[in-house]
């Protein structure tokens, strides 16, 4: 693969496995996606908007690094107010930038109109209402997706 001008071997580009999954819960849609630029995520959320008229979009959202998540703040901010619903979870770190209880404070407060992300959030789904949950950024996403698995079979056995 060549990419301005570079030579690259494939077996040395990393791609995320999360691209656009979706799974069917009778009316509940769950769709797994590792966007976590503001730009990405508003261009997802308006393919789904497309995709699935008349449902609620509801956003869990993780974002990786508090410098991205300061530097783009106001677009995050912009792009969160255009889902029905977001919750958020606390930023991922990354090997540079270890947990940082401070930025995280700061953090939650600018995006204090948003809710943080609890696991009683997906307890309390109701697999007959119209929604799509986008799970999105450097969130692991397996574990809600575990949860929203074990509380839907629980419900049909």
């Amino acid at each position: 693969l060549k990419i301005l001008n570079i030579n690259v071997k494939m077996k040395n580009i990393n791609f995320p496995n999360r691209r656009m999954s979706i799974k069917k819960y009778n009316n509940i849609y769950v769709i797994d996606d590792y966007a976590h630029h503001p730009t990405e995520i508003d261009c997802l959320l308006q393919s789904i908007k497309q995709q699935f008229i008349n449902y609620e979009i509801y956003g869990i959202f993780q974002s990786h690094t508090y410098s991205r998540t300061i530097k783009f703040k106001k677009a995050f901010k912009k792009v969160f107010l255009k889902f029905d619903k977001i919750y958020l979870r606390n930023v991922f770190s990354s090997s540079r930038e270890k947990n940082n209880i401070y930025l995280q404070k700061r953090i939650d407060k600018y995006f204090s109109s948003f809710e943080k992300y609890h696991n009683h959030i997906i307890k309390n789904i109701d697999f007959n209402d119209k929604k799509v949950f986008l799970i999105f950024g450097a969130t692991p996403s397996h574990e809600i997706l575990n949860l929203i698995d074990k509380k839907y079979e629980n419900e049909n056995n």
